[in-house]
């Protein structure tokens, strides 16, 4: 604990909802360290932030097309170089005892022009190991992009693998940790008490998993959806007329529960979405980086799609691929037979990552990574 209370700036990237989850969980943790201060950019992202914002900006924003892919042209014709360089200049960075950068490229180009260091903490940090997985068929300028957009020379990133020591298991919600403690009957402490190999928790989950699912016969599956790259009309043109299967649906169009044949349209909602994550029994999800490890940590059946043209899921997918989850190329006519195939053979669940509660990691990243530096 430092002597005295950090005054710290988070900056967080809104092209997704991921980045946002993610600062919700840590922010009760962070306040042991100091006062906190958001600042938010980047307009893609539809959870609401349930922490003080007081910066905000456009900043760069992804866009996409119907069909899931980027839409190169909207999102260069949408950015604002001047802006951005304005913004930068007026971030007031150097009030600031600490910098925290979840892959925000204004708080980063600030503290280029400023010279003041700032750690980059988040998924995106993780690639400055040369030990992530990444595709075979490489991408010398996504890969350039991928360590340059954010580059600090102070990282600390989360995977599904602690490639690095640096490198941390993910942030699981509050409400999964909950859920997991109801049906484990060991003492919760025992199984997420150290930064081991092995979780011996995930077996309760496996077990409880299996049985659900052998149980279920001629039941209707219940499976929890989440493709933001593509609009409702290309998801519904794929998942309507399924039989068998009931779907939750959320998507960003979406403004109230409605109900259209097997398929339940929700709005994106943190607590609904985790809920329907708990009672489903798979999940099916762009290739980022939260969902896929909830969907992990809960032990559900996974099936991915990457987002076309995003480099960091298509490494994602590597390393979810090293884990027996399932990887669709694309939303296309050959997705049924996938999904099928998905659907009557669940995945080897022989590695399990290594989960850790929360206030773990970030009392580990201070004191090992952060404060030593400050001193």
């Amino acid at each position: 604990m430092p002597v005295k209370p950090l005054k710290i700036l988070y900056a967080i990237q809104a092209t997704g909802n991921g980045h946002i989850a993610r600062a919700i969980e840590l922010y009760p943790y962070l306040k042991k360290y100091g006062q906190i201060d958001f600042f938010l950019s980047g307009s893609n992202a539809s959870l609401s932030p349930e922490i003080p914002i007081k910066y905000r900006s456009n900043g760069l924003s992804l866009f996409y097309r119907n069909n899931g892919k980027l839409n190169y042209f909207k999102i260069i014709f949408q950015s604002n170089p001047i802006q951005i360089l304005k913004h930068a200049k007026k971030l007031p960075i150097h009030e600031y005892d600490l910098v925290i950068n979840d892959f925000e490229f204004i708080t980063y180009l600030s503290c280029k022009i400023n010279k003041k260091p700032f750690i980059h903490l988040g998924h995106q940090a993780s690639f400055f190991s040369a030990k992530t997985p990444r595709p075979k068929k490489g991408n010398f300028l996504a890969n350039w992009i991928l360590k340059n957009y954010c580059k600090s020379n102070w990282n600390v990133g989360f995977h599904f693998r602690s490639y690095e020591p640096w490198v941390f298991p993910p942030i699981i919600k509050k409400e999964l940790w909950n859920f997991k403690y109801e049906h484990n009957s060991d003492s919760p402490t025992q199984s997420v008490a150290s930064k081991s190999n092995y979780d011996s928790s995930y077996e309760v989950f496996d077990t409880y998993s299996q049985n659900k699912i052998q149980t279920l016969g001629n039941q209707q599956r219940k499976i929890t959806v989440y493709l933001p790259q593509y609009s409702s009309e290309e998801i519904r043109r794929f998942f309507y007329g399924i039989h068998n299967v009931q779907f939750q649906i959320f998507h960003s169009s979406v403004s109230k529960n409605y109900v259209e044949g097997d398929i339940t349209w929700k709005p994106i909602d943190n607590e609904s979405f985790a809920q329907s994550m708990i009672q489903s029994d798979g999940i099916i999800c762009g290739a980022g980086f939260e969902t896929p490890a909830e969907a992990l940590f809960l032990n559900k059946e996974l099936l991915v799609i990457p987002i076309t043209g995003q480099y960091e899921q298509y490494c994602n997918a590597e390393s979810l691929k090293e884990m027996g989850v399932t990887v669709v190329d694309r939303l296309d006519f050959n997705f049924y037979d996938a999904f099928n195939r998905w659907l009557k053979s669940p995945r080897n669940k022989e590695q399990k990552p290594n989960f850790l509660p929360t206030n773990q990691i970030i009392d580990s990243i201070f004191n090992e990574f952060i404060l030593p530096q400050l001193n």
